[in-house]
């Protein structure tokens, strides 16, 4: 009789290994799941000057490795204008840190107060390519006007930013 309480133990833990090791990725490899990850920053730019950016991005992450990739939205509001933009990301996490991202994203911008570069009131739709690594991030974007008539009908800007 008191083996039937040692076996059940026993039973038990067999199969509460079992369920664990049919999680873990067969050799070679890589455990994925899906993750939404949300980012927040703050960035510079000759066209929306001072600006805080918030985005979601979601897609499969990589257990072994901290990597991320996936779909990404994101929202920028200026002191000159505003964006709102969505693309691709492979972001790799070291640990908890961000270690490194490559993006690249479709926007829609629409400046409302005049800036070093854009005249107030226009919207332009543009692409931008950007890299971080850690908590530093540089842009480079590239825009045509959709609806306005004043300034340059296309351009060229660099933008830098500090955040996830």
């Amino acid at each position: 009789m008191r083996r039937q309480p040692a076996t059940i133990l026993v039973v038990a833990m067999l199969l509460a290994e079992a369920r664990v090791g049919s999680a873990r990725p067969a050799f070679g490899q890589p455990a994925e799941r899906h993750d939404v990850q949300p980012l927040i920053g703050i960035s510079y730019s000759s066209v929306l000057g001072a600006s805080g950016r918030a985005a979601v991005t979601w897609g499969s992450r990589s257990v072994c490795t901290h990597a991320m990739s996936g779909p990404f939205v994101q929202a920028e509001l200026g002191l000159g204008g505003g964006r709102v933009g969505a693309g691709g990301a492979l972001l790799a996490w070291d640990g908890v840190l961000p270690a490194g991202a490559v993006a690249g994203q479709v926007f829609l911008l629409r400046s409302w107060a005049p800036s070093s570069s854009l005249p107030e009131h226009q919207t332009y739709v543009g692409a931008e390519i950007k890299m971080t690594v850690f908590y530093a991030s540089v842009g480079l974007s590239g825009y045509q006007r959709l609806h306005g008539q004043h300034g340059a009908s296309r351009g060229i800007f660099v933008g830098v930013g500090a955040g996830f």
